[in-house]
């Protein structure tokens, strides 16, 4: 992970968006794996993309803040205000907001 993030901080996106997905493979079991994915994704304009690594976060760890906040994030970009709603209250009290 500290490649990836070292790499995307150069500003090579698209390869660190390749070692997040592996890393997300080899990382089953760590939601802030797959959150750091989803973020990557949705910087590189795939929203839909990030969805699927934020609710793999959250079937991996259902309490996880970022996750919470990036899927509220992508769902109020689609126009889902319920949905997005929904999740951001949930992840409000982890926040403290």
């Amino acid at each position: 992970m500290k490649i990836a993030k070292d790499i995307d901080a150069k500003g090579e996106s698209g390869t660190a968006l390749a070692l997040y997905e592996r890393a997300a493979e080899m990382s089953a079991n760590d939601s802030t794996v797959h959150v750091t994915l989803a973020n990557a994704r949705m910087k590189a304009g795939d929203p839909e993309g990030a969805e699927q690594a934020y609710r793999s976060a959250l079937q991996i760890n259902p309490q996880d803040a970022n996750a919470m906040l990036g899927l509220g994030t992508v769902q109020l970009q689609r126009g889902d205000a319920s949905a997005a709603a929904r999740i951001l209250a949930s992840a409000a009290p982890a926040v403290n907001t």
